[in-house]
């Protein structure tokens, strides 16, 4: 399994390896780590479409893409 760092907002980044999930809550995107971390992901547009490409990041960075 390959890691790397995922960029959450212009503050924060995570490990992919540490990402629990990655959710839409009163139209705002966040990203909850598995210490219990909450961050708003930052994105322009679409939340739906933030939160998928999200995922994709943290997918094919444990996939080692």
């Amino acid at each position: 399994m390959a890691d790397k760092l995922i960029r959450v907002n212009e503050k924060v980044s995570v490990m992919a390896s540490s990402v629990a999930s990655v959710y839409i809550a009163s139209g705002y995107c966040f990203v909850s780590t598995i210490c219990g971390e909450h961050h708003e992901v930052s994105f322009m547009g679409d939340c739906y479409r933030t939160r998928d490409s999200v995922e994709k990041a943290v997918n094919d960075a444990l996939n080692g893409n």
